[in-house]
């Protein structure tokens, strides 16, 4: 059994920044709050620190306050297979999917950062789910929100627009037990879960 916490999710999408608050712990996700903020500014070098702001200026509307923040990272980056590994045992299986990725992309593996969930073990055999993202946009990502004092405790891959689904769903302050984002386009992919500054990935978003 897990406590009610909040969590807030922050997408980036393109100059947009959007932060959703959900609580978690209950039987479904309720959605709390939802802003957003877009970067301005007129040359390119000057985007990331634009960036930061447009973080700052959503965070900085929060009413609640999350135990964690998780930066969701779009699947449209990222690289999603179902693998079979004639393996068995976690480092094992951790040292082979990289190589078992590889065959399967069109760019070098060492762009992404690499990680899986266990789906099944069969005979000698170990199914997993890899995921790989755009090592060079989490890293831009993570030290925008790092510049802006937020640390992402996790990564999430999920689909494109959730933030934009969640807001479609009206929060009714007084009873939010009727409104959740459980229906958001979330494609249910594994979580990249800082530990020691190494990202690795985890099947859902922490919870306390």
């Amino acid at each position: 059994m897990f406590l009610s916490t909040k969590v807030a999710a922050i997408e980036f999408d393109g100059d947009t920044v959007r932060i959703v608050v959900v609580k978690v712990g209950g039987r479904l996700p309720v959605l709390l709050e939802l802003y957003e903020a877009t970067a301005a500014y007129d040359a390119p070098e000057q985007r990331f620190e634009a960036l930061v702001n447009a973080v700052d200026a959503a965070v900085g509307q929060l009413r609640s306050h999350p135990a964690a923040f998780v930066l969701c990272a779009s699947t449209t980056y990222s690289v999603v297979r179902t693998l079979r590994v004639g393996l068995k045992g976690r480092r094992r299986v951790a040292a082979a999917v990289p190589f078992e990725l590889e065959p399967y992309l069109a760019f070098p593996i060492d762009d992404l950062l690499v990680d899986f969930t266990v789906v099944a073990e069969r005979g000698g055999e170990t199914e997993v789910l890899a995921v790989g993202s755009r090592r060079e946009l989490l890293d831009e990502q993570l030290a925008i929100l790092e510049a802006a004092g937020v640390e992402a405790e996790a990564v999430v891959s999920i689909a494109p627009g959730v933030a934009v689904k969640a807001a479609l769903t009206p929060v009714n302050e007084s009873d939010h037990d009727g409104d959740s984002i459980a229906n958001a386009p979330s494609a249910s992919l594994p979580a990249m879960e800082r530990s020691s500054g190494t990202p690795a990935f985890e099947p859902n978003v922490p919870r306390t």
